[in-house]
């Protein structure tokens, strides 16, 4: 398994393509959803996306009482997906 590392300095354009490739439909959020409670709501893009702006420096990514960790691979930098509840979801490097 490859080694993964997480990275706090990430740039707009990163927060735009990670909620792109999350949520390619503004109202099928099935990477997120699926792990927030169903009273805490569901998430629409704009939510979403400004949850990762507001957080996005923090020690982790709170968005609808989820952490979510961005992860990229540790040595080419590629952006390989993200953790929930320690449990990694890998999303395609070919993707981002």
């Amino acid at each position: 398994m490859n080694r993964i590392e997480l990275k706090w300095d990430y740039t707009e354009e990163d927060i735009n393509a990670f909620i792109d490739v999350l949520y390619p439909d503004d109202n099928a959020f099935h990477y997120i959803n699926r792990y927030v409670p169903e009273n805490l709501g569901r998430l629409d893009k704009e939510t979403a996306r400004s949850y990762l702006r507001i957080n996005i420096n923090n020690q982790n990514i709170r968005i609808g009482g989820t952490n979510i960790w961005l992860v990229k691979h540790i040595q080419d930098n590629i952006f390989i997906g993200f953790a929930v509840f320690g449990d990694f979801i890998r999303i395609q490097p070919n993707s981002f």
